[in-house]
């Protein structure tokens, strides 16, 4: 999972437009690191990231990379060597975006390497759905952890990155029995 080559570890935030994922990398990244873009070349095909990094230690960031909202985005293919996890963030007020959410869901259920979570933004809305209902638009599978979060609020996003991260390393003590 970790490229040992690079040191860099990356979480994949993908979605629908309008879900909240630039916002989500903003709200924790390192001051003076949020929420840039940059461009990467995919398959011969150039790419716009939203980029944020996360300093853990001395010796290790976790970079934060948001795809652009399109639905021809390979999640699976297009994760950079070193992806722990990625976030499915889709936005709970704007139901209009479940079927493209739903389609990007089955995909990662099908070709996803790493583990995934599924993040309902824009919790803190007074018409956001609940999350049982969230689940069932979705179809999300029981296993499939969905979590609440408010995209700009730093504690709420830190919170997903957490609950994916406990995921990752419940996958790493899965392949090492």
């Amino acid at each position: 999972m970790l490229n040992k080559t690079t040191d860099r570890a990356f979480i994949f935030i993908a979605g629908p437009f309008g879900a909240g994922k630039s916002a989500f990398i903003a709200a924790v990244s390192d001051p003076g690191r949020t929420a840039r873009t940059i461009t990467r070349v995919v398959g011969g095909q150039r790419w716009r990231y939203d980029y944020g990094r996360i300093t853990v230690a001395d010796d290790l960031a976790v970079h934060l990379l948001a795809h652009p909202g399109a639905r021809r985005f390979d999640v699976a293919r297009e994760l950079p060597p070193g992806t722990l996890g990625c976030v499915l963030l889709v936005s709970s007020v704007e139901p209009e975006t479940f079927r493209e959410a739903r389609a990007m869901m089955t995909h990662c259920l099908s070709r996803c390497p790493v583990p995934f979570i599924v993040a309902a933004s824009k919790q803190d809305h007074p018409d956001a759905l609940s999350l049982p209902d969230v689940r069932a638009a979705l179809m999300v599978p029981p296993e499939v952890p969905l979590v609440p979060c408010v995209a700009t609020d730093g504690d709420s996003v830190r919170r997903v990155l957490i609950r994916l991260l406990h995921e990752v390393i419940s996958r790493l003590g899965d392949e090492t029995q």
